[in-house]
């Protein structure tokens, strides 16, 4: 039942963040740089024994350790300030160390405490049953 959670909580993310719009070639473009260093994650900091809490910009910085789905939250619709290494998860134990499993309108995913709210604290299970 677990992996049936996860997967069908990866697949969401995914078909949510899929959407595709188009833009008129005539249209602006942003000129907006995104500063990694104002990342609640800094550049160059690793995963954890896990693979998850690094910082990334895209998923080939985040390698699966024991197999399992990794990807980077920067490319499913993160805030420009909190871009790491994250996969799906039910309980805090999925994360490994300095991680939380917490859930928001994207889905279940690990997220580094440094990331979450002051009051980040273990959670028993991400899911609100």
């Amino acid at each position: 039942m677990k992996t049936f959670f996860v997967v069908v909580t990866f697949a969401a993310v995914i078909a949510a963040c899929s959407t595709s719009s188009t833009i008129p070639a005539d249209a602006s473009v942003d000129t907006h740089t995104r500063d990694p260093n104002a990342n609640c994650v800094k550049p160059g900091t690793p995963n954890n024994e896990l693979g998850v809490g690094g910082y990334c910009e895209t998923v080939a910085q985040c390698p699966a350790v024991d197999g399992g789905i990794r990807f980077c939250s920067g490319q499913f619709g993160a805030p420009e300030t909190a871009w790491f290494c994250t996969r799906p998860c039910s309980t805090d134990s999925d994360c490994g160390s300095d991680e939380y499993c917490a859930t928001d309108p994207r889905g279940v995913a690990c997220v580094p405490r440094i990331c979450g709210p002051t009051d980040a604290g273990s959670t028993a299970d991400a899911r609100s049953d």
